[in-house]
């Protein structure tokens, strides 16, 4: 939210307050003290005024909601009522009314996410162990490619947060997925072909597992507030426990 305020007064009220001098004008009332950031949206919330026809907008809303606004009937319904599966995860979560669908698609989500990435683990070991490729035995390539799949890490991570503040979430999550589905696709051609993917693969489910988690994580953090992430967080925590073992 924004710190803006606006003062509705009579001519009398505003030219009492209206004054260069600020012993004299009202600071906490018709500026919010002037808020750079506050008066940046009202300056761009007036040009929607110029450039639009909000009044008329408004005005029409105004006559479509009058019909309710008019009526004798209580506005107050009452309270959304947990459904059966809501009432279903209560004992392993503080589940409230309406809670439970996202819930359960977040859990299977980090299921689908630790599972896919301990089956990875499983398939990059024995292609850099035993690989016979690399005049290096197979324990001293791995201990190297893991020192240079930290090394990338540390390159990728601030770059992926660089581009996390321009583009928006869900646009990024989308991407990030189709990259990492299209990496998958393209190693799985390659071993098709008999072409030895060890080390490159081995970097790249380095990465897969720590920018994939990272990523679930900070969609976690905007679908919940702190008091529902708390709440909810022994059904996500649970799908993640599945997946580890399934994987």
């Amino acid at each position: 939210t924004l710190p803006l305020a606006a003062t509705i007064a009579t001519r009398n009220v505003f030219d009492a307050c209206w004054s260069d001098d600020p012993q004299k004008a009202l600071m906490h009332g018709p500026t919010f003290m002037a808020n750079a950031l506050g008066c940046a949206a009202a300056n761009a919330s007036l040009d929607l005024f110029e450039s639009e026809p909000r009044l008329a907008q408004v005005a029409a809303r105004i006559q479509r909601r009058q019909p309710f606004l008019m009526s004798e009937e209580p506005v107050m319904h009452a309270p959304r009522r947990p459904s059966p599966l809501d009432r279903m995860l209560r004992p392993f979560a503080d589940v409230r009314a309406g809670e439970s669908a996202t819930a359960l698609l977040l859990g299977l989500n980090v299921f689908l996410l630790l599972s896919s990435g301990y089956v990875a683990k499983v398939l990059r070991e024995p292609l850099i162990l035993a690989s016979g490729h690399t005049p290096l035995p197979g324990a001293q390539l791995k201990s190297y490619t893991a020192t240079g799949a930290t090394l990338l890490l540390a390159l990728v991570l601030p770059l992926y947060g660089a581009l996390a503040g321009q583009v928006p979430r869900r646009r990024l999550i989308n991407l990030v997925t189709v990259v990492c589905v299209a990496c998958f696709v393209g190693f799985f051609a390659l071993a098709e072909a008999d072409i030895w993917t060890g080390i490159p693969f081995y970097v790249f489910v380095a990465v897969f597992n720590v920018m994939i988690i990272a990523q679930f994580l900070a969609f976690a953090n905007d679908v919940y507030t702190e008091e529902g992430g708390k709440r909810l967080f022994p059904i996500a925590g649970g799908g993640g426990s599945a997946g580890s073992v399934a994987g």
